[in-house]
């Protein structure tokens, strides 16, 4: 088992609802996979959440239709994971209250190493 899905299994609830069925939750992402940064691991961009498809109420699946305001969920170590992935506080905020970020195809065509990112292990990246 990951670091995001042991996150999970050891909250044991929907962070936004309260969902207690484990089997209603995933590990849903605060940073989309598709606007163009790294460090997917990181146990500080994830948050379990219920799904719809899992028979919960469908939190997640409001977040990533841009539909839920999932900031005052964040931790502070979770605000700061996703600022670092966002590449900036700007689009991480638009992201986590239901804005969806501009994917800047700056950070699309940039060697991957140098996208924006979370550091796995150490002190967090200056930016």
């Amino acid at each position: 088992m990951n670091a995001a899905h042991a996150k999970v299994e050891r909250e044991g609830r929907c962070r936004v609802c309260g969902d207690r069925k484990v089997e209603h939750l995933d590990a849903a992402h605060t940073w989309d996979r598709s606007l163009g940064a790294t460090g997917y691991a990181d146990p500080d961009l994830i948050v379990p959440l219920c799904s719809k498809i899992k028979g919960g109420t469908g939190c997640h699946d409001a977040y990533d239709s841009a539909s839920l305001d999932l900031l005052p969920y964040l931790t502070l170590a979770e605000q700061l994971a996703l600022v670092r992935a966002a590449g900036g506080i700007e689009r991480a905020r638009d992201r986590a209250i239901g804005r969806r970020p501009v994917v800047r195809q700056a950070d699309v065509d940039r060697p991957r190493e140098l996208r924006p990112h979370v550091a796995l292990e150490g002190p967090p990246p200056l930016i």
